[in-house]
């Protein structure tokens, strides 16, 4: 079983012919072994499975890949290309963490000090728990009990600013001990993004220009949707699983998941973390990049660092994967520095990491002989460390617990009653529900469908996700998808 980056899928391949105009002409010819996945794209397009597909690869500096399928736009017939701006979902977290690098190569950040050194303009309520223990590094990987939150702020529903002020706002606090686990956190990165901006004193946007997207040449790179260009055509459209076109929103935070590229410039975005010397460094100097990719020691994610998964091969070669999964959009971009390789893959379309991850690791086995089987045997050996278990009775758990969650308007009462490998959820005032707690990474984990609480809760969903340490629990996190309206 894979770690939670997504999942390997296997696809049939078949031989197609894809009408004119539906697949931009590339830029070279593609390898003979990458032909197999070139005519899997274009079938998939030509069927209709994906609305495009961008594509890009390049070794040591040159290019052996870059063409895009389908449509930006279908209802406009606006082909795709390998400049068109797609949104990228949790890609935006390990470019968030490259602006803390700079950072700190510029002497303004110690990932050893305290968050709250950094963060200035926002407050964590860390229950109570020494505020001094949860560092900057602990932040950057997603192990200083921040809870996993985001929201889609929908361009025609209210002001952009006071959603993302809002979200900042109501939803910082620490409900872990620091290092104590990893929790996947879009809200981690949202509150590294207001650091960026609190230490340099530039909006984020403007720093991110300036310092990260400038020296890199990446021209098209855009940390909100306000910076769209008004040209249309630039943009891929996002789509939804079923289809649909789907509605233009802010993902906030956008540190976490909200930026949007290109094929192009993410193709430079990765040059800069191949760990060479001379013109990839033209962000972070090598030793820099070194370090960002660097697993530390001591916390609960071994091939997690600063936003990107590192996965190490039997022969010491490393992957680096930062990847995103929102709706409308999926990305992927493998760095593999020990041979030089770029890749990165983009879709318009509601189809999770499992399409793109497996394209992107495709191509790199297509190049390098051995990687897939290495790659697929690495999944197998560190897959049960990932892999959710049914929680046995614990008496730390066992008996009633009582707390609260906290929207605009009150504070609603939740009760949860432990009684051997089951748990009761009470909500407010609704009927209870029993649930069937899984250990996953060492937290504890259950879900519950509570008709009626999405909205008391004004979140998009009924369904609750609950999460506790996995020993001696002390705090709750209740987890939804808050809609903004």
């Amino acid at each position: 079983m894979r770690p939670k980056f997504g999942s390997l899928i296997l696809f049939f391949l078949a031989f197609v012919l894809v009408p004119p105009g539906l697949a931009q002409k590339p830029s070279r010819e593609a390898k003979p072994d990458l032909g197999p996945i070139r005519t899997e794209l274009q079938k998939k397009v030509n069927d209709g499975t994906l609305p495009s597909v961008s594509i890009g690869v390049t070794r040591n500096g040159k290019t052996l890949w870059l063409e895009s399928f389908g449509y930006a736009d279908i209802g406009r017939k606006v082909p795709a290309t390998p400049d068109t701006i797609y949104a990228l979902g949790s890609l935006s977290k390990s470019i968030t963490a490259t602006a803390v690098f700079k950072l700190v190569q510029d002497g303004k950040i110690d990932l050893d000090q305290p968050i709250g050194r950094y963060l200035t303009s926002v407050k964590i309520d860390h229950r109570g728990r020494d505020p001094d223990s949860y560092k900057v590094f602990h932040l950057l990987n997603m192990a200083a009990g921040i809870p996993h939150y985001w929201r889609y702020c929908y361009t025609n529903s209210g002001p952009l600013d006071k959603c993302r002020d809002e979200l900042l706002g109501r939803a910082t606090f620490s409900a872990f001990s620091a290092g104590a686990v990893h929790t996947y956190s879009n809200l981690s990165y949202g509150l590294a993004a207001q650091m960026v901006a609190d230490v340099s004193g530039q909006p984020l946007s403007s720093y991110m220009r300036t310092k990260i997207f400038g020296p890199a040449g990446m021209k098209n790179t855009i940390t909100h949707v306000s910076g769209l260009p008004a040209y249309r055509a630039a943009i891929a459209r996002p789509y939804r699983a079923d289809g649909r076109l789907a509605d233009q929103f802010q993902f906030e935070p956008a540190g976490g998941g909200g930026y949007f590229s290109t094929v192009n410039d993410l193709l430079k975005y990765g040059s800069m973390h191949l760990e060479t010397r001379g013109k990839s460094e033209s962000v972070l100097k090598y030793a820099m990049q070194k370090e960002i990719h660097r697993v530390r020691e001591g916390l609960p994610h071994e091939l997690y660092a600063n936003g990107w998964g590192v996965l190490l091969l039997s022969d010491g070669r490393r992957t680096l994967l930062s990847n995103g999964a929102i709706e409308g959009a999926a990305s992927t971009l493998l760095v593999l520095p020990d041979s030089g390789i770029v890749i990165v893959v983009l879709i318009n379309k509601s189809v999770g990491n499992d399409v793109s991850d497996d394209i992107a690791f495709r191509i790199a086995g297509a190049l390098l002989p051995g990687y897939k089987k290495d790659l697929d045997s690495l999944f197998e050996r560190v897959g049960p460390s990932f892999a959710s278990s049914e929680l046995d009775a614990d008496s730390s758990l066992e008996g009633p617990w009582a707390g609260y969650v906290a929207n605009a308007e009150r504070r609603i009462p939740i009760e949860l009653n432990f009684n051997g490998k089951t748990v009761t959820i009470k909500v407010d005032t609704f009927e209870p529900v029993t649930a069937t707690p899984m250990r996953e990474q060492g937290v504890i984990t259950f879900s519950a469908d509570i008709i009626g609480a999405g909205k008391l809760l004004r979140a998009s969903t009924d369904k609750l996700t609950f999460q506790l340490p996995g020993r001696k629990a002390r705090s709750l996190l209740v987890r939804s998808r808050p809609r903004y309206s």
